[in-house]
């Protein structure tokens, strides 16, 4: 890599390029293979440099290198690991298969889902101790929210510190999906308008996704326990709500871009540094191809993938922790659906704020971000079923509670 070697091979070249292995020279190179259980292989260097090995090759760019390259040399954009080396065939019709990433390795101290369970951990500590069964307060119902604008006891119970670190995960988002729109000369790059086609083919694959999703659901049920088996047939009667709901996309006419966007985009991609967070793994959904992955999407996609990600951890937390007492569940339960809505929009408001706009959403991003949720939700409950039957509660609940709003919004508009 350090010497930049081109070998030619079946009408095609496999290069390797990298300039940082001189700057290792005089204390020499030392190697680590990182024993973790990932999807690729990763080693790393003087503990300054993290290179990925792809297990998953195809006839196209990977995205976390054109992602990685592109943040690192096309904008100022500083809180993903900077672009320092590849391994990569060209072929002779111009196709990229990239056999490797080189970057800076980030000091961490753990990803932002380790630092979320956390402090989910001492909101439910604090509910046990100090909170009697007294009635729940009311949900402010506003997209995005401040700190002042969440009931007291939740300020009390979620505490200003973590308030401070979901507002700070807001501003990284929204700069990274600022830096990701910046270059409108690159075709690769630059930002689409949404078409009447584009929302046509969009309600498509939302249709095929719920009829799939609930489909298989329909046929898990004898694997699930009573509690989850009883929810899932709560959701499995609203399959044509979910499907009115969807209709919304094709139905008005979107003002919006589309851009490139993360992808995959959750609490286990961020690390935190102890002050900041490190934005990784720009692959995007593993379950698509490449060609998938690079197409352009709303970033309202990415800020939903986030948010559903603070509903996992919210539940997550009960499911992992067997200490919790069963005559307990029920009431964390529900300030876990009070923990995981106001975080949600204290993300919201910050990533808002950060990109320029008022702290509420257009009709349009409304519709956007309400799609982008109960989409993500089916999706995983496909992931659960498949993998983890124990926790398909969490989607359901999602899947519930996102219908739930869903409902409320048409009822509002009603009035109107």
């Amino acid at each position: 890599m350090e010497k930049k070697t081109r070998v030619r091979e079946n009408d095609g070249v496999l290069e390797f390029n990298s300039s940082v292995f001189a700057k290792l020279h005089s204390e020499g190179v030392e190697s680590k293979i990182l024993k973790a259980d990932q999807s690729n292989t990763a080693i790393i260097y003087n503990d300054q440099y993290f290179f990925k090995f792809y297990r998953k090759l195809e006839n196209e760019i990977n995205p976390d290198l054109e992602m990685v390259r592109f943040l690192s040399e096309n904008t100022s954009f500083r809180h993903s690991p900077k672009y320092a080396g590849s391994v990569e065939y060209h072929d002779s019709e111009g196709n990229t298969m990239v056999l490797g990433l080189l970057q800076e390795k980030v000091e961490n101290q753990g990803d932002a889902w380790n630092v979320t369970i956390d402090s989910v951990g001492r909101f439910y500590e604090r509910i046990l101790t100090r909170v009697k069964k007294e009635k729940l307060p009311k949900l402010v119902n506003q997209a995005a929210l401040k700190f002042e604008d969440s009931p007291e006891i939740i300020q009390e119970f979620i505490g200003r510190g973590f308030y401070e670190r979901v507002v700070r995960l807001g501003q990284r988002t929204a700069e990274m999906h600022l830096a990701l729109a910046s270059d409108t000369a690159t075709p690769a790059f630059a930002p689409e308008y949404f078409t009447a086609n584009y929302q046509r083919s969009l309600y498509s694959s939302l249709r095929k996704l719920v009829k799939d999703r609930f489909k298989l659901l329909e046929q898990s049920m004898p694997r699930l326990n009573q509690e989850t088996q009883a929810l899932a047939r709560t959701v499995l009667v609203m399959e044509d709500q979910v499907l009115e709901c969807f209709s919304q996309i094709y139905q008005i006419r979107i003002h919006a871009m589309k851009t490139r966007i993360h992808g995959d985009f959750h609490l286990g991609q961020v690390l935190f540094t102890g002050k900041d967070f490190i934005i990784i793994d720009f692959e995007g959904e593993p379950g698509f191809s490449f060609s998938e992955r690079r197409l352009k999407k709303h970033p309202l996609k990415d800020v939903a993938g986030m948010m559903r990600s603070f509903h996992y951890a919210a539940f997550g937390k009960i499911l992992l922790n067997e200490n919790y007492r069963e005559k307990d569940l029920e009431f964390l339960e529900q300030w876990g659906e009070q923990w995981q809505h106001y975080i949600s929009r204290f993300y919201l408001g910050a990533y808002l704020e950060k990109m320029g706009k008022e702290a509420t959403l257009s009709d349009d991003e409304e519709v956007l971000i309400q799609t982008y949720l109960i989409e993500k939700a089916i999706y995983e409950l496909g992931y659960e079923l498949n993998g983890r039957p124990d926790w398909v509660i969490i989607p359901l609940r999602g899947i519930y509670y996102l219908m739930q709003r869903y409902f409320q919004s048409v009822e509002e508009r009603k009035k109107k």
